[in-house]
């Protein structure tokens, strides 16, 4: 059976010399090899498959066997100057899967016309995939990218690592050992979660043991737990490993995380009533230079953590970002600053002035503890935001968080700089 072939050698050494070069970096650095690896080694590619499905080769063949290749068939025509009255039939072999997969960074934008969107959209920034098909999937997209556009389709390609069950099985329909996102979002009973984990067998003599199984794992269901805390659990389980256990302990953790985030909303609720500062300012960096210890301390750790969030995001570490505005909201703000800040607030020898400065500094401790969180946690930081900025402007109307800039470690600094007091780390004693 003929089949066609697309030559490799020049495509592979362009796509070698993305990532040599530096123009394309892969995260974890380590899967460069894998890529270099296959294509230091790559054959010629049979980009023809015989299913019924799939874009069909741009190949017309002629009653006397010989073929043309374009664009179209009025395009083969013109080129090679076939009278209209001469047959023509269309190649029944259709491309490879990967072949049509890898002009999607630019085929999605609108080429081959030169569309608005892909002179916006490409090349893109970031591509995050899975490291089993580094070779099937981003190799490709990179050679064609650069032979079709002379561009790398993305700069950075982030690789995860597999989600697998609690056996360490790569999760699959067919094996009954998936677990739906939705479900832990919004919760499951047993009786709906096995049939949905026992629908799609392929081997149906397993139904009893995943049956088993899952009342074992799962004896009450799975209880909502909400999308931000699978965010986070997600987060939390982005490591540089190739493999991803799934914990349900980690989301149901998460979860609580999210209570502590709303109790300690509820008390700034009514501190920010208490305050006079007015309008906006209550949200803004405090001009008035500390004169406690606690509050010096707090906005030093929030200094740290903000320069902690840049670092982590900038090399992908999301595991690490998220622990660290986890020990920041549980331990620095809720166990130590929360309390501390109760103690000075209800001293009756402390001028009002103090007082309402510690007021303004728990407030815009956390509302910007909001903002380093909300790319993981957008809904609860949402929400928690929009309720703050309702009760400063008194009104019904609020603004969202999403047009709130990033915290910025540059915008602390100058506050620091007019502290003359010694960092005390609370909880080092």
């Amino acid at each position: 059976l003929d089949q066609w072939f697309l030559k490799t050698e020049a495509l592979a050494t362009a796509a070698i010399d993305a990532v040599e070069t530096g123009a394309l970096r892969f995260i974890p650095e380590n899967w460069n090899s894998v890529y270099l690896d296959w294509l230091k080694n790559i054959q010629d590619w049979c980009i023809s498959r015989q299913i019924w499905w799939g874009h069909q080769l741009p190949v017309w063949y002629a009653a006397d066997g010989s073929f043309y290749v374009g664009e179209s068939e009025s395009a083969v025509r013109t080129c090679h100057a076939i009278p209209s009255n001469t047959p023509l039939t269309q190649e029944t072999d259709v491309l490879d899967t990967w072949f049509t997969a890898a002009l999607w960074p630019f085929s999605s934008l609108g080429w081959p016309n030169k569309t608005q969107d892909l002179r916006d959209f490409y090349p893109s920034d970031v591509l995050v995939t899975g490291f089993d098909i580094i070779f099937f999937w981003v190799a490709r997209m990179v050679m064609l990218g650069l032979a079709l556009l002379d561009e790398i389709p993305f700069r950075e390609v982030y690789v995860t690592g597999l989600v697998r069950d609690q056996k360490g099985q790569k999760m699959s329909k067919s094996k009954g050992n998936t677990l739906d996102p939705l479900d832990l979002i919004e919760g499951i009973s047993l009786e709906d979660l096995i049939k949905k984990r026992t629908a799609s067998l392929l081997n149906t003599q397993l139904k009893a043991q995943i049956e088993a199984e899952t009342r074992a794992e799962f004896p009450e269901g799975i209880a909502a737990h909400g999308t931000d805390a699978l965010r986070m659990t997600f987060c939390s389980l982005a490591t540089t490993s190739r493999d991803i256990h799934f914990d349900m302990q980690r989301l149901k953790s998460y979860s609580h995380f999210c209570n502590k985030i709303w109790n300690a909303a509820r008390y700034i609720f009514l501190e920010i009533e208490k305050t006079d500062l007015k309008s906006d300012c209550v949200l803004e960096l405090p001009s008035s230079n500390l004169t406690t210890l606690p509050e010096s301390w707090i906005m030093h750790r929030l200094s740290n953590l903000i320069q902690t969030c840049e670092k982590h995001f900038k090399q992908y570490r999301f595991d690490l970002l998220i622990q660290n505005l986890y020990d920041f909201l549980w331990n620095d703000f809720c166990d130590w600053y929360l309390e501390l800040a109760k103690v000075g607030m209800a001293m009756q020898t402390k001028p009002n002035t103090e007082k309402q400065l510690i007021r303004h500094i728990l407030i815009y401790v956390f509302t910007t503890f909001l903002k380093l969180l909300h790319p993981i946690a957008p809904f609860i930081t949402e929400s928690i935001w929009c309720e703050i900025t309702q009760i400063i402007s008194g009104s019904q109307t609020s603004t969202s968080i999403l047009e709130m800039p990033y915290p910025k470690k540059k915008i602390l600094t100058t506050f620091q700089k007019k502290q003359n007091r010694p960092c005390w780390n609370f909880n080092n004693g």
